[in-house]
């Protein structure tokens, strides 16, 4: 399996009343916090290789990994100077790379869903393509997103919040996947927005493809949402801890 990078460098902004001087990444969910079961999913996945983008609360991040039994995983962490945005945190930690890897998976550090990362990869390889996203079926996408795609699972768009009616379909579902090609053309760019200021702009020029996902999607960016995970940790507990 690829490496995996997570992109936990944002100011958590709208839950910071919530989590007060707790990074995003480590808000407790039940009685573990929400990077325990991100790292357990990715044991699970048989993952060997995590890079970690931290920005604001780093050190918190970095004490909870350093005392984390990873004894499956290697982890590194990088850490911003200052916010660099999804796409400036990816083309940061990139460039500090000695070799740039054939594939890479970035997920974002707020968001978990319960796909199969060797599907994902299956997929990618098997159609030839040179980006891989999940699709993730929701009740509402102006929250998100939409998420265009066809019959085939190629992404044909991808549109922001403002421009997505209050409606059922699909959306980003924060996991991607990117070829080297992809990963050598990131590391040239300049932005902060990975959808925005790349994948909105560019998607037309490459050959992807998607991972259709209807199961549990944990999203702990709002208080809202954040509360949804809080309700829903007895289905967290099942999937990352079951036989």
């Amino acid at each position: 399996m690829p490496p995996v990078l997570i992109l936990c460098g944002g100011l958590g902004t709208r839950v910071k009343d919530v989590l007060v001087n707790t990074p995003k990444v480590l808000a407790p969910i039940g009685d573990m916090c929400f990077l325990e079961y991100l790292l357990a999913y990715l044991q699970r996945q048989a993952i060997q290789q995590v890079y970690f983008a931290l920005g604001v609360g780093a050190e918190k991040v970095i004490t909870f990994l350093d005392n984390y039994d990873a004894s499956t995983m290697n982890i590194q962490c990088f850490q911003e100077s200052r916010p660099l945005g999804t796409l400036g945190a990816i083309c940061f930690v990139l460039n500090q790379l000695p070799v740039l890897p054939n594939d890479m998976i970035v997920m974002n550090g707020d968001t978990f869903i319960n796909l199969d990362l060797a599907a994902l990869d299956k997929g990618v390889q098997a159609n030839g393509s040179d980006l891989g996203a999940a699709a993730v079926w929701v009740e509402d996408v102006s929250r998100y997103g939409e998420l265009l795609i066809t019959g085939a699972h190629r992404i044909q768009a991808f549109k922001e919040k403002h421009q997505s009616e209050a409606r059922a379909g699909w959306v980003n579902g924060g996991v991607y996947y990117f070829k080297q090609p992809l990963l050598s053309r990131l590391m040239q760019l300049k932005g902060e927005s990975l959808e925005r200021d790349f994948l909105q702009k560019e998607i037309a020029q490459f050959n992807s493809w998607c991972l259709i996902h209807k199961d549990l999607f944990i999203d702990i960016g709002t208080p809202e949402s954040l509360m949804n995970a809080r309700n829903n940790v007895t289905a967290l507990q099942k999937i990352m801890f079951s036989a």
